[in-house]
């Protein structure tokens, strides 16, 4: 995860890779899904500001 002053914003991807390469799973499978997934896990960890 980056993570910045105001909060997480994306996925740190070499450490995604990183982390599928050491559980053996499929490298361009994982890259192309995170691109996906991306914005998902980030609003999990951040959800947008509602104004309260």
């Amino acid at each position: 995860m980056r993570v910045g002053f105001g909060g997480a914003y994306a996925l740190d991807l070499a450490a995604v890779l990183a982390t599928a390469q050491a559980l053996d799973l499929d490298l361009s499978l994982v890259a192309e899904l995170a691109g996906d997934l991306e914005p998902l896990i980030v609003y999990a960890w951040r959800p947008p500001d509602d104004g309260s």
